[in-house]
């Protein structure tokens, strides 16, 4: 990498950090504005945040960049004494005349004397050789400096991004270990909450295996997938309602693959942690918004939440294995 490519890297990384600053502190106030108004509201804000910070690295090569560098010090050549002063362009003399030869006794005198005008010296500017750039001490100090932090920044970014894709990993091998539903009451009553909260795609349902003991979750984007805990069997009539609304809400309104963009985001600026403030400020309003729409659709508070208690007590007291 020359010096002039990483002095562009330096540049544009600071001028994409200082933007991503602005950025999340106005949809924070944004929010902050809207707290009472509804959480989908405050989700799209979070999300428009995290699409704008992923594309923000090619948006700024079209925005004014903001001239932000780190301080450098001037780097200053004292001239050669012996180059002081430049070297004419050219230099003419003329010597004064000098007499000719005395003709001597025996020849004869010329019939007419003849003038000839005196040389003119030319010379040849001679350029002098270049000066030897001598880097100072500060100087490669910033330039280790700076290829230290870019392999140090790749090095977040792949740390981040194989705990992501560990995670998707093991929920592809949820997908593959769970069990489909054999229970035809939960698969008509998915089927009837489906049309009720208004979606009409396909849903695979699946339950845990008996060995682990999961919440209900759901993931996928195209072919979405809910899965159930063993349990969900014996729920009644009101908690499967009310757990299967607030799952299909996640898929109708896409919030599986945006939390994907929101982990992919977390990693390309690790180092910075108001990022990881908007991500988790993302999710928080996603499962708000859910409750909304669950609540929106007839099921009494109260209710609702008494049984998202009662599924968080009974998973959270069986001991759940690791079996990725």
């Amino acid at each position: 990498m020359t010096p002039a490519s990483l002095s562009l890297w330096q540049s544009t990384f600071l001028d994409v950090a200082t933007k991503s600053l602005v950025l999340i502190l106005v949809a924070g106030a944004a929010t902050g504005l809207l707290r009472k108004s509804s959480a989908a509201l405050r989700h799209l804000i979070w999300k428009l945040l995290i699409l704008s910070l992923l594309a923000l690295p090619l948006l700024s090569l079209a925005l004014p960049v903001w001239r932000v560098s780190l301080p450098q010090s001037p780097r200053t050549l004292a001239p050669s004494p012996a180059f002081s002063q430049p070297p004419p362009s050219h230099i003419s003399s003329q010597p004064s005349p000098t007499p000719g030869p005395t003709p001597s006794a025996a020849s004869p005198a010329p019939s007419s004397p003849t003038t000839e005008p005196p040389p003119v010296l030319q010379t040849t500017t001679v350029a002098p050789p270049p000066s030897p750039i001598v880097q100072r001490p500060a100087d490669l100090f910033r330039q280790n400096w700076a290829y230290g932090a870019i392999v140090l920044w790749l090095l977040g970014v792949l740390i981040v991004l194989a705990r992501t894709l560990t995670a998707l990993w093991a929920i592809r091998n949820l997908g593959r270990v769970g069990e489909p539903l054999a229970s035809e009451r939960l698969v008509a009553r998915t089927a009837e909450y489906a049309q009720q909260a208004g979606y009409k795609r396909s849903i695979t349902l699946l339950t845990a295996p008996r060995r682990l003991s999961l919440a209900p979750m759901t993931w996928g984007f195209a072919r979405p997938v809910i899965l159930l805990p063993q349990e969900a069997v014996q729920w009644t009539e009101e908690r499967l309602q009310a757990v299967l609304l607030h799952e299909l809400a996640h898929i109708q309104r896409g919030d599986w693959l945006t939390q994907v963009f929101a982990q992919v985001t977390c990693a390309l600026y690790w180092f910075h942690p108001l990022v990881w403030w908007a991500a988790y400020r993302l999710h928080m309003e996603s499962e708000r918004a859910c409750d909304d729409r669950v609540l929106a659709l007839g099921i009494k508070p109260s209710d609702y939440a008494r049984h998202l208690l009662e599924v968080v007590r009974t998973i959270k007291s069986v001991r759940p294995r690791n079996v990725l």
